[in-house]
């Protein structure tokens, strides 16, 4: 497996408040699939917020109640990184409730997220998908997603609302 990443850049990444997504898994092969996100601090004393998960997700090293997760707080300096991941195991009874993490901060912050060996193929075949976020309020309303030629369970494109009573409009265009 391999993976590369494509900065967003100065003037784009860096912001306060940033939804992630993550790669669509199936149950199959469970312990050997993982999501993650990643933090960045720009300047000293910022304090990120982890939240807004679904209840059965458990972030590894993180404290938990009940096998729930609580929201996940942490204070960074400048140029420090914090990462939470969560392992497709018995912790998870739905293995795409990561999707949709909210992420927080009271200063910018850059943020990367992904899947590890993750697929929704029903014949196990996985991969790795990683991204750098763009904070909420630079989220466009409009893109353009062109189908590779892998399997149909695999090759999806996810969408993630950063409002509630969000609305979503598909147009398929066919080549002759």
């Amino acid at each position: 497996q391999g993976l590369s990443l494509t900065s967003k850049g100065d003037d784009v990444a860096p912001g306060t408040a940033f939804r992630t997504g993550h790669v669509i898994n199936n149950d199959e092969q469970e312990t050997q699939k993982a999501h993650f996100i990643s933090v960045m601090a720009l300047e000293d004393n910022t304090v990120v917020n982890f939240g807004d998960f679904k209840n059965n997700v458990v972030f590894h090293n993180t404290p938990t109640t009940g096998g729930t997760s609580d929201p996940i707080s942490v204070t960074l300096n400048a140029g420090e990184s914090y990462v939470i991941a969560t392992h497709m195991d018995e912790n998870m009874t739905v293995p795409n409730d990561v999707n949709g993490t909210l992420v927080t901060s009271d200063k910018d912050i850059v943020v990367n997220c992904g899947s590890w060996l993750a697929g929704n193929d029903p014949g196990g075949k996985r991969d790795i998908g990683v991204d750098q976020l763009v904070p909420v309020g630079a989220v466009s309303t409009e893109y353009a997603f062109i189908a590779g030629q892998g399997n149909a369970a695999n090759e999806r494109a996810l969408v993630v609302a950063t409002e509630d009573g969000t609305s979503g409009y598909l147009w398929y265009l066919k080549s002759e």
